[in-house]
């Protein structure tokens, strides 16, 4: 972050996603007000245009989605009985670089707003496997205007994380690993010179 400008590199299916908040007026005067998320990256999904060129080209095969909500999967065979990956690019998954999984980053930018951004979430994986974004936003979103803090929002993410795992996989669950930074606590009342 260079004043109010980000540079996001993602390397896998960890994300990044800005929580904004909207506000209306109506012909009554009154403010509404009302969160939407951002996604700051992309998910370098196997089966994504471009990235699953880019495997199949390098000898790897990609397999579909099992079933609603899970991820294509890259395979070092054709019977998909080898190592399986369900993301394209990664750091240090040594057995698939052959196939066409690299490391290097997809970098996006983005300027804040310093009227409408109010947060950020930076979570793998183990979030974004039954949440959506705009979830994740929406119960980061609560904690943060009964202003109980960052540490309160991020336990609640997690746990509703969790608990969607548990919904639907038992007792087995993947990573989640989460940070919220409060943005508005970046510069408080000071505003950034938009030079």
């Amino acid at each position: 972050m260079r004043e109010k400008h980000l540079y996001i590199a993602n390397v896998g299916d960890s994300r990044a996603v800005i929580g904004q908040k909207i506000q209306l007026s109506s012909k009554d005067s009154a403010v509404k007000s009302f969160y939407v998320n951002k996604d700051l990256s992309i998910d370098q999904n196997p089966d994504s245009q471009g990235e699953q060129e880019r495997i199949i080209k390098s000898g790897g095969f990609v397999s579909p989605p099992p079933e609603p909500g899970l991820s294509a999967r890259v395979w070092l065979d054709e019977e998909c009985t080898q190592v399986g990956l369900a993301m394209s690019r990664s750091i240090g998954d040594h057995a698939v670089k052959d196939v066409g999984v690299i490391a290097e980053p997809v970098i996006t930018e983005y300027e804040i707003d310093t009227n409408k951004d109010q947060f950020m979430i930076l979570a793998s994986d183990g979030v974004w496997e039954f949440l959506e974004s705009s979830d994740a936003v929406q119960i980061v979103a609560e904690y943060l205007e009964l202003e109980i803090g960052s540490e309160k929002a991020c336990q609640s993410l997690i746990e509703s994380a969790a608990a969607k795992w548990h919904e639907f996989e038992g007792d087995y669950r993947d990573d989640i690993t989460a940070i919220i930074v409060n943005l508005k606590d970046l510069w408080g009342d000071r505003k950034i010179d938009s030079h």
